[in-house]
């Protein structure tokens, strides 16, 4: 299966854009920690930057998602400017954009926003530097009181990790399974016959045991 590496911006020191009752840094974990679990869920391997409310540079998280081997790359966001709306940056003309484009027509039937589209802006550190295809998900404004109520709102939360969810199984032609469905019970094997060189060694023993049995059966007769 696919590796790929979660990203939650900012963290620790780094608290990101400030809405009037949130602060990005946590909303970003929330949200990434949910979609690590649920890529795991379909058999995703998956690396996190953090798990924790801990600063990371840019640089540290580029090295952990370069050396980790992984497949593609994701960092969650909140975006700032009292817009409304979510959207999507990756690098132009790649492999990038169009898997931005696939989590775009997810978000857009899920989160109930304006769609703003999928940016090209070559701005971002990580999507620059990552050696896999990259996305930075804006998913909403948290410096707009409406969609910062959406931010906060664990439901909507689900939804927003469910469509991501979606696109990477889209992506990688993964099945999707609904957010409480179990997982698929491990294929059953049967045993593997023994080889053909055991199965003389059984029979071989099986007609020394008979012979022996004949010998005795015909000393009791004697």
């Amino acid at each position: 299966m696919p590796k790929g590496c979660s990203n939650p911006g900012h963290g620790g020191r780094d608290s990101g854009a400030l809405g009037s009752r949130s602060v990005e840094k946590d909303i970003n974990l929330q949200v990434s920690l949910k979609f690590a679990k649920r890529m795991r869920d379909h058999g995703f391997e998956m690396v996190e930057t953090r798990t924790t409310d801990r600063f990371m540079g840019l640089s540290d998280i580029v090295a952990l998602a370069n050396g980790s081997g992984c497949d593609f790359f994701q960092s969650n966001h909140c975006n700032a400017g009292h817009g409304h709306g979510f959207e999507i940056y990756a690098l132009p003309g790649g492999r990038a954009e169009l898997h931005a484009r696939v989590m775009e027509k997810y978000l857009a039937t899920a989160l109930g926003i304006s769609d703003r589209g999928v940016k090209t802006d070559q701005k971002f550190y990580v999507l620059v530097h990552t050696a896999m295809p990259a996305v930075l998900v804006e998913l909403a404004f948290i410096d707009n009181a409406a969609e910062e109520n959406l931010l906060l709102n664990a439901a909507w939360q689900e939804k927003a990790v469910e469509a991501m969810v979606k696109a990477w199984c889209e992506i990688y032609a993964v099945t999707y399974r609904p957010l409480g469905q179990p997982q698929a019970p491990p294929p059953q094997t049967q045993p593997a016959p023994p080889p053909a060189a055991d199965k003389a060694a059984l029979v071989q023993e099986a007609l020394d045991y008979l012979n022996r049995a004949g010998e005795v059966i015909r000393k009791l007769g004697e």
